[in-house]
């Protein structure tokens, strides 16, 4: 189960890092991502292990992961939708795997429509036309921007799979 996952994380990395080389890519602020827990929207970038028990609810379990990449131990918060993992107290990604939770991209003209797993991926092509004309088969990658504006080494990938959205990943790029 650790190979696939890193073999799916090498694979978005060498995506990631193409589309970073090529300068054809969308940016969106982190401060600008929201998730949607159904009965909450709360900005992604807020959550900190201190608060995320009174923002998300309490988590159906924590777990110790070795991060192999940064060679530390992280906490994974799972959840039914998505796992939250931290470094330190610090908030690192969202893991989103199954229904239930959705992001909330907010831009100059308001709260966009939610996207999440199931989504038709025809939704990414409206908030992010340059990395969907440079998208793969089977997904396409965001990369956040500090509020200045500048590239974070930070991305949002999207995978796909008959023509719906079936992962969703919010990290830090490691390589």
């Amino acid at each position: 189960m650790k190979i696939k996952h890193l073999t799916c994380y090498i694979l978005l990395q060498l995506v990631v890092s193409f589309a970073f080389a090529q300068r054809d890519y969308d940016l969106i602020n982190g401060s600008n991502i929201y998730l949607n827990t159904g009965t909450k929207m709360v900005p992604v970038y807020s959550l900190k292990k201190a608060n995320i028990n009174k923002l998300l609810g309490k988590p159906l379990k924590i777990k110790k992961v070795d991060n192999e990449i940064s060679e530390s131990i992280v906490k994974e918060y799972v959840y039914p939708s998505a796992s939250i993992l931290f470094e330190d107290a610090n908030f690192n990604s969202v893991d989103m795997r199954k229904t239930g939770w959705l992001f909330v991209f907010k831009t100059a003209k308001g709260f966009g429509k939610p996207i999440g797993i199931g989504s038709p991926i025809t939704l990414l092509k409206d908030y992010f036309p340059n990395s969907w004309r440079t998208r793969h088969k089977d997904g396409m990658s965001v990369f956040l921007a500090a509020p200045e504006g500048e590239p974070v080494d930070v991305f949002i990938s999207f995978s796909f799979k008959n023509g719906k959205i079936s992962w969703i990943l919010l990290t830090p790029n490691e390589s």
